[in-house]
């Protein structure tokens, strides 16, 4: 398990590695919405305004997932600090 303070909009954040698919649980807390994708570049750049990745919010609960690869993530509000639960 671990727990990510998340707060930069502009750069995605890494926070999980699964050499091989497994099943990841993640759990929002904070005033905002996270957004992950298996590609940095995915949530970094901005196709037309529109937002790239998978989007989770704290409303959500516990979000469990199939994943394989490397798991960024961004939060979507600037100034919003954002904790990300990470449980394998």
């Amino acid at each position: 398990m671990a727990l990510f303070k998340l707060s930069d909009t502009t750069h995605a954040y890494l926070i999980a590695v699964l050499p091989r698919m497994g099943k990841v649980h993640l759990q929002v807390y904070g005033p905002a919405n996270v957004r992950i994708a298996d590609r940095r570049e995915t949530l970094e750049m901005s196709a037309g305004g529109i937002d790239q990745g998978l989007t989770i919010a704290s409303a959500d609960g516990i979000v469990s997932l199939h994943w394989k690869g490397p798991l960024w993530a961004i939060p979507t509000s600037s100034g919003a600090s954002i904790d990300i639960e990470v449980m394998l």
